[in-house]
């Protein structure tokens, strides 16, 4: 009979892999004692997900995102396009029509916008209430709407100070303005719209009421801009806080070009180079379409048959009218005449159009006027639907087979050669009729892309079929 000792020790004998045994572990079939690999160390979770054939639960992980409705994000969008400052005649008419009332010098007077800022409208309205402020409404009659203008207390006491020679109101007592006050600041303000009217050609700007408290009530959670002009004069200076919602945006957009200076277009270079410095240039060889029986269907060493070639194959002569796409995408594009008449010399490209067009820029306002309504009802079905899906069997089969009415569809391949980078600086120096090296030959190997995805379907070399072009297929990715 065994002593009870010596089964202990035996039991807590290290194991020779070095893990220790589980004291605790029990078989019940007449086994021996169980041994803690780290390879089942692990969570239930894991285990479970590991034993399972069922497809994973798609992850709500983009609930926790904030959610920016389509009129912030058209907001977003117009406040970046607004106007970095006023254009010299703008300041021009401000400066004179202040100067004049005050009893100054023009050329003593300064104005400009200091900033342009995303706020919360009612929340910023609310905070001004911790200091005296002169509020003045401003409509406009394009996209009729209004804005608030808010005046420091002391900024406004100066102006009305020096409007009367110095026989204002006392400077620094938080009080409300008297009836002739308001006039003064109504008369003011009332002239400095009137001047930029005359200016723009029509009555856009009119002055509504001066008050000690806002006369608009935004809505609690509209979201608007603040823009910020700084008036100063030799002995005072102040700042007006314009509070301008969506509607009043859009109207000082369309008469930017007048009143405001427009932002630069474009930045540096030099800030572009740090993004990417250099671009490749894709030639492209010519066009096939294979339908999707086919495509499923490719093999290595098979051959397909560009059906609309941009080379022209005269024996030894590689050339013809084509088209080199510079960087990603299509948006970019050289078109010219390539001639390569050796076919281990590169390709040269006479240049004789450069084309540009606009491409995935940042928000657009228009590419997504869409009811918010219709975007929780269409998030809602995908719920319901992503539900059903892991509800079905286990051995359901989810891989659809293409119906036979889908195997005539036509897919548009274009065949393309790789060929050297290009850097932002020469891309932008050249002109049409210039010749530059393409960095490629009819025998380097050719990539098959989709319209839609920038990926190779397949790669493969260019080969003569009766006076027609192929490629023969070396590697095959779907």
């Amino acid at each position: 009979m065994a002593n009870p000792n010596q089964i202990t020790e035996a039991e807590n004998a290290p194991h020779p892999s070095g893990v220790p045994l589980d004291p605790f572990a029990v078989d019940f079939f007449g086994g021996k004692n169980q041994h803690l690999d780290e390879a089942e160390l692990f969570s239930e979770k894991e285990t479970k997900n590991r034993n399972t054939d069922k497809p994973p639960r798609k992850s709500d992980w983009y609930k926790s995102l904030p959610r920016i409705t389509n009129r912030e994000a058209e907001f977003s969008n117009l406040l970046s396009a607004l106007p970095e400052n006023l254009t010299d005649t703008a300041v021009r008419l401000i400066t004179r029509t202040i100067a004049r009332y005050t009893f100054r010098q023009a050329e003593n007077v300064g104005c400009s916008i200091i900033s342009v800022r995303e706020i919360n409208l009612s929340r910023a309205i609310q905070k001004l209430n911790d200091s005296p402020k002169v509020f003045l409404t401003i409509g406009c009659h394009i996209e009729n709407s209004m804005t608030v203008a808010a005046l420091n207390f002391d900024f406004a006491s100066s102006l009305i100070d020096s409007m009367l020679d110095g026989q204002g109101a006392e400077i620094g007592i938080r009080r409300e303005l008297s009836p002739v006050e308001t006039t003064i600041v109504e008369f003011l303000a009332a002239k400095v719209l009137g001047e930029l009217n005359n200016f723009l050609g029509e009555p856009m700007l009119f002055l509504q009421n001066v008050k000690n408290e806002p006369n608009i009530d935004f809505e609690t959670f509209e979201r608007g801009a603040e823009i910020v002009l700084s008036l100063n004069a030799d002995d005072f200076n102040g700042v007006v806080r314009l509070f301008a919602p969506l509607r009043f945006l859009k109207a000082l957009d369309k008469s930017q070009n007048a009143l405001f200076t427009k932002k630069a277009v474009g930045k540096k270079l030099s800030d572009f180079e740090k993004i990417a410095r250099k671009l490749d240039l894709r030639l492209q060889i010519g066009t096939t379409f294979l339908d999707a029986e086919s495509l499923s269907y490719l093999e290595t060493d098979d051959i397909v048959l560009i059906e609309q070639p941009q080379i022209i194959l005269h024996y030894e002569n590689f050339g013809g009218h084509i088209q080199v796409l510079v960087g990603r995408g299509k948006n970019f594009r050289l078109q010219g005449t390539a001639e390569n008449k050796e076919l281990n010399i590169g390709l040269n490209l006479r240049i004789e159009e450069i084309l540009s067009e606009e491409a995935r820029r940042k928000f657009t306002p228009a590419k997504f006027k869409m009811d918010e309504q219709e975007n929780d009802s269409a998030a809602e079905n995908t719920f319901e639907n992503d539900s059903i899906a892991e509800k079905k069997s286990e051995h359901e089969n989810l891989d659809e087979q293409i119906s036979p009415s889908l195997q005539n569809v036509q897919v548009a391949l274009r065949v393309e050669i790789a060929g050297s980078r290009i850097s932002l600086r020469e891309l932008q120096n050249l002109r049409a009729g210039q010749i530059i090296a393409l960095g490629a030959s009819p025998t380097d190997l050719v990539r098959l892309v989709t319209d839609n995805k920038e990926e190779p379907v397949a790669i493969g070399e260019l080969v003569e079929i009766e006076g027609q072009l192929g490629v023969r297929l070396t590697k095959v990715f779907i």
